[in-house]
């Protein structure tokens, strides 16, 4: 027969195995996974220095209550397919493709794809953001998701197998690769001859004379093996394209306040970092290729302003689409101008939880 003692320290055991249980259920309840979808691999830069530390300090700052469990490469959805599928919960967030890529699927925002915008990256980060935030036309077209940051890639330059065009007479009948609709339409208008061409075909035909450079982000060259190809470079800053990174809005909804407030106070300061990280990649590899002997032109104010009005049909097609759907396009326009300049010159002060690597180091 058990004894009172025995009986009591039974009783204490099983409470304690109980309470343990239960806690554990507690802190499994309480964790909250994010299912992220990046269309980039996970050795890219971006990754690597943007979004892998800013996911670590959210989970730090939310003492482990957020794990992200990341899909790089279109390893669970197709690059195209992200924007929809974090709209429809299939994954909790995205960084998504340029809007370039889905242009039929955001004709307003299609505005920051508009020629000789924005004049770093970060300028362009910052002045994004504020409005796919803030102006209900965007927002429009984003119903559904929640911003956390966005993102522009590096804008459009000259990078040739041949002397570069010193002014716009000189791109008459130049064969390039443009990779978009805007910059396919860039360079007609310039005088170019754009050419279509698969964009894995591109070193190819640089190779047998089929076209004589590419309209292509100065940045990823490298990464695109175009350095071993071009060795002129005119630096002219033609267009942009923004990619937002965005979680579902019932995802969003149902996290905690404290949890919305963390993922709130870092979105500035990732939006300027991966806005940073663009302008140093794009000084690293012109640094790289200045070293080796390239010949580098930076396209004067007068004669960059002949070419600015020479592509004034590509905004002038965009006011007219958005009159057609009864958007006033010029304020959106002017807008985006006027934050633009406000943003011309931003003091940027790196965050305490930017990685001590944030600089981007030569690339190989």
């Amino acid at each position: 027969m058990m004894t009172k003692k025995k009986a009591a320290l039974s009783i204490a055991c099983i409470m304690f195995i109980f309470g343990f249980f239960i806690s554990g259920l507690v802190v499994h309840a309480a964790t909250i996974e994010i299912r992220v979808g990046n269309h980039d691999t996970e050795k890219h830069p971006m990754f690597q220095k943007g979004f892998l530390p800013w996911s670590a300090e959210i989970e730090k700052r939310t003492k482990g209550q957020v794990k992200f469990k990341w899909y790089h490469g279109g390893s669970l959805v197709k690059a195209n397919q992200l924007h929809e599928a974090v709209k429809n919960g299939v994954i909790d967030m995205a960084m998504f493709v340029p809007v370039w890529a889905q242009e039929s699927k955001f004709p307003v925002t299609r505005s920051f794809n508009l020629p000789f915008l924005f004049e770093s990256g970060i300028q362009a980060n910052l002045t994004t953001y504020k409005i796919l935030t803030t102006v209900p036309e965007y927002k429009k077209e984003f119903d559904g998701l929640k911003i956390l940051a966005v993102h522009n890639i590096d804008a459009l330059n000259l990078h040739l197998v041949v002397p570069g065009p010193k002014k716009m007479e000189d791109m008459k009948g130049l064969p390039l690769f443009g990779g978009s609709k805007t910059a396919v339409q860039i360079i007609q208008l310039l005088g170019g001859a754009p050419r279509a061409i698969k964009a894995e075909d591109v070193t190819m035909s640089l190779q047998r004379g089929d076209i004589k450079g590419v309209l292509f982000p100065t940045t990823p060259l490298a990464a695109f093996k175009l350095t071993d190809m071009v060795n002129h470079h005119v630096i002219i800053r033609a267009a942009s394209a923004v990619q937002p990174t965005a979680m579902n809005l019932d995802k969003w909804n149902s996290l905690p306040p404290d949890v919305q407030k963390v993922f709130e106070e870092l979105a500035p300061s990732l939006t300027i970092l991966l806005g940073t990280l663009v302008d140093e990649g794009r000084e690293s590899i012109l640094s790289q290729l200045k070293k080796r002997g390239d010949d580098i032109y930076i396209l004067p104010p007068e004669e960059k302003a002949r070419w600015r009005k020479a592509v004034q049909p590509i905004t002038d097609e965009w006011l007219q689409e958005m009159q057609a759907k009864g958007i006033n396009g010029q304020k959106l326009y002017s807008n985006i101008n006027m934050l633009a300049k406000e943003n011309q010159h931003p003091q940027i002060k790196p965050a305490a939880w930017w990685p001590a690597n944030w600089k981007r180091e030569e690339i190989k």
